[in-house]
């Protein structure tokens, strides 16, 4: 698995693709490059030194390549499937790039995917 910390815009959510917007700070995925997926966003307190103020950050980690959940748009089969970038979302809708595939519910779960539901995916090496 490859991810990164990121500083982040506050509107983010665990689970949005993701691009760095022109001030390096990552964003929901709009018009922009591809970076990765949203996990573990949060807000935290940093001081680099006892003297300096404490700053309060908006972070997240960025998964470029490997598992993560990211949101659906649109349904999908039981069994995954391929994935496309759909927006800030994932679709099995094939439209542009494949970033790479749903991992399949268990073998005696055959409920098919949902509209927004968060999955398991695993990504492939996002440029």
């Amino acid at each position: 698995m490859m991810k990164i910390t990121m500083i982040r815009s506050s509107d983010l959510q665990n689970g949005q693709l993701v691009q760095l917007n022109t001030s390096n700070i990552v964003e929901a995925l709009s018009s922009g490059e591809l970076l990765g997926v949203a996990e573990n966003c949060r807000t935290i307190n940093q001081q680099d030194t006892p003297e300096s103020p404490i700053q309060t950050l908006e972070i997240c980690e960025v998964v470029i390549d490997g598992p993560c959940q990211a949101t659906l748009s649109g349904s999908a089969p039981a069994a995954g499937g391929m994935i496309y970038a759909s927006g800030d979302k994932i679709s099995i809708t094939p439209n542009g790039e494949r970033i790479g595939r749903i991992i399949p519910r268990g073998w005696s779960d055959l409920t098919a995917f949902a509209d927004g539901e968060s999955v398991t995916i695993l990504i492939n090496g996002v440029r």
